[in-house]
């Protein structure tokens, strides 16, 4: 696997022999963190033509109403639009993230 990018709250891999990207989120996550990375992964896919994502968030935190703002600007919406007509996603989600 390929490290794209490792910080304290976020762990970004490639996995060529499964073509999929590897997103795990770890505790509490800065929103300009948050962005940035979300931006750059699919960016990644776009450019590599990468068809499936997987998203471990076992280990965040709860994330602010900023963080989930941030995912319905234009350039964000964009990408999304452009990833989720061509990509799959799996999340890995725990309990808490439905709870109000």
């Amino acid at each position: 696997m390929k490290e794209l990018k490792q910080q304290m709250y976020v762990q970004l891999l490639y996995d060529a022999e499964q073509q999929a990207m590897r997103l795990r989120w770890i505790g509490e996550v800065p929103l300009q963190g948050y962005k940035e990375t979300l931006l750059a992964c699919l960016d990644y896919m776009r450019m590599h033509d990468i068809p499936l994502i997987l998203v471990d968030q076992r280990e965040l935190k709860p994330l602010s109403e900023a963080h989930t703002k941030c995912c319905t600007v234009p350039g964000f919406h964009k990408r999304w639009s452009i990833f989720s007509r061509h990509c799959a996603s799996l999340f890995f989600l725990q309990p808490r993230h439905f709870e109000r």
